[in-house]
């Protein structure tokens, strides 16, 4: 067999693992009821990668976490390269359950695994889909359906006696709720056994925080050893799945512009992505040329044929589903708060100058920049995260607190989401209805601020200018600024720097654009419109002095 088949091989096996740990909590709490089945398809980075030690062909192959692990602060990111739709130098990459950091005693960012006990806690049997967020979204999806699932079902019906679609959610954050799109488009048996699909702020129009990458790479990670912007700025464009994440194409606009104005709460009112001198539509899928200046950088990896692509799955993605399968679809939308009030702290809209055919991620400005800014969950703006093809009565918003935590990337461990996909699946009404499921019962974990974060990377670059760019010592200097900070400090650095990973360029600098745009057409929190009484007709004027 070849390359892709092979590799398919290893991640089914490394899915039979955790099917049996699925079969064996099935077994450890038997119910005579119905029992209803989550399959979770974590974010795009949510997923844990792994990296084989030996190429293909080289058996038996042993494996290493790469994404997320201690490795990726001494340069190991770059073993996430791409080749096509192939693994970098020919060593298999496999998702691994979902993504964690954890070093005992020190820090520990787990941002499913309280998602994960709820599930336990409210009687849902549950099973994380992981999936390679680098690779095509519509290969993970032909994988879920033509592979995964029918072993996944026989395995389970052997062992325990019923078929786990038997009642089931596909349930997918973030990235992971376009990939279930792309499942439900394809139809068929399969997707006829699913009760519903549940996406949870899915970014289903784009959103703004993945742009800059092609022109900065990620300024998190160029701080660390054995990174900077040329190479990220290769290493993010060599992969294929996030070309996606692009705002919304000017043909898909065309389509669903009046339904994405006429949203009364969150209005999307004109194309999000516009020149930045004649303020033209800029459709990122449509890049074009002005003389000789060009969109996207020529030099560092970016794979102009691959904007085609995207294109074409971005609008599967966007259209719609047939009416039976649309009844199954539900969107969750999370929308921030700040001392009760809806907050306007997600990107909306952006400029895009052109760039020069030499352009250097080293020594150039990035061509885009924020420009205003409108609710949404800090990533993805509430008017992206539901297809305006959705039943509105499937369209569920939740608010949170920022400062209690409701961040993009944690969104599957707020108590609220929480609510709502429990109300989903028993297909009760929240807030009215009794609801019986179990809360966290312990504080969320606190997350350190913008400014904190930016002077730990400062240390780091600092150490880092102190040694010669070939000395060994280099590769160490981010553990050195490790060992300076207590774990509690070290806890809440790491889940800045995971909450704020997915953001635009300009909240990570901390100097987010404050004009507002996508106000409310209809508010109805608003209070009623002062209107001025009409002043009394006046007499006629006597003459003075009489």
């Amino acid at each position: 067999m070849g390359y892709l088949e092979d590799r398919d091989l290893e991640q089914m096996a490394s899915f039979d693992a955790e099917i049996s740990q699925f079969i064996s909590r099935h077994q450890q709490n038997p119910s005579t009821g119905r029992r209803k089945t989550i399959i979770l398809f974590p974010g795009g980075m949510g997923s844990s990668l792994k990296w084989a030690r030996t190429p293909h062909g080289v058996t038996p192959y042993s494996y290493d976490t790469v994404w997320l692990g201690c490795s990726i602060m001494s340069g190991a990111g770059h073993l996430l390269k791409m080749n096509g739709d192939e693994d970098d130098a020919g060593h298999f990459v496999i998702a691994d359950g979902c993504v964690s950091f954890s070093v005992p005693f020190v820090v520990d960012l787990e941002p499913y695994d309280d998602f994960l006990r709820w599930c336990g806690q409210n009687g849902f049997d549950y099973f994380v889909f992981a999936w390679d967020w680098r690779r095509r979204p519509e290969a993970v999806a032909a994988f879920f359906l033509n592979t995964f699932v029918p072993k996944f079902r026989c395995r389970v019906q052997e062992a325990c006696g019923v078929d786990p679609f038997d009642d089931v959610t596909l349930l997918g954050h973030s990235f992971g709720g376009m990939a279930i799109k792309l499942i439900l488009n394809h139809g068929g048996a399969i997707v006829d056994k699913v009760d519903r699909a549940i996406t949870v702020g899915t970014p289903f129009y784009g959103h703004a925080g993945h742009i800059h990458r092609y022109f900065k790479g990620e300024p998190q990670l160029d701080a660390l050893p054995g990174y900077d912007k040329r190479d990220l700025t290769q290493l993010i464009s060599s992969m294929r799945g996030p070309y996606t994440l692009l705002y919304l194409d000017e043909a898909t606009y065309q389509r669903d512009k009046t339904a994405l104005a006429q949203d009364a709460a969150f209005p999307m009112l004109r194309y999000p992505l516009r020149d930045a001198t004649t303020n033209a539509v800029a459709d990122p899928y449509n890049p074009g040329t002005s003389g000789l200046k060009r969109r996207y950088p020529r030099d560092w990896g970016f794979v102009s044929a691959e904007l085609s692509h995207a294109r074409d799955t971005y609008q599967q993605v966007a259209k719609p589903l047939s009416p039976l399968t649309n009844m199954k679809l539900h969107h969750i939308r999370a929308v921030q708060q700040r001392n009760g009030t809806n907050a306007y702290d997600t990107i909306h809209e952006q400029s895009w100058a052109w760039i020069d055919r030499d352009f250097d991620p080293e020594s150039d400005e990035t061509p885009i920049e924020d420009k205003t800014v409108c609710q949404g969950d800090g990533v993805i703006p509430a008017w992206s995260a539901r297809l305006v093809s959705a039943l509105p009565e499937n369209v569920h918003t939740v608010f949170g607190d920022m400062d209690d935590g409701f961040e993009h990337s944690d969104l599957m461990s707020d108590e609220g989401i929480q609510d709502e996909i429990f109300a989903i699946i028993h297909q009760t009404t929240r807030r009215s209805a009794s609801m019986t499921t179990k809360k966290r019962s312990t504080p969320k974990p606190k997350l350190a601020s913008r400014e904190e974060l930016a002077a730990f990377l400062d240390e780091i670059r600092t150490e880092r200018s102190l040694l010669a760019a070939n000395d060994e010592k280099q590769r160490l200097a981010g553990f050195s600024a490790l060992a300076r900070h207590s774990p509690d400090e070290l806890s809440r650095l790491l889940r800045r720097a995971f909450a704020d990973l997915p953001k635009s360029l300009s909240q990570k600098l901390g100097k987010p654009p404050t004009k507002r745009s996508g106000e409310p057409l209809h508010d109805p929190d608003a209070p009623p419109p002062r209107t001025r009484e009409k002043p009394k007709p006046r007499g006629p004027r006597k003459p003075k002095g009489k």
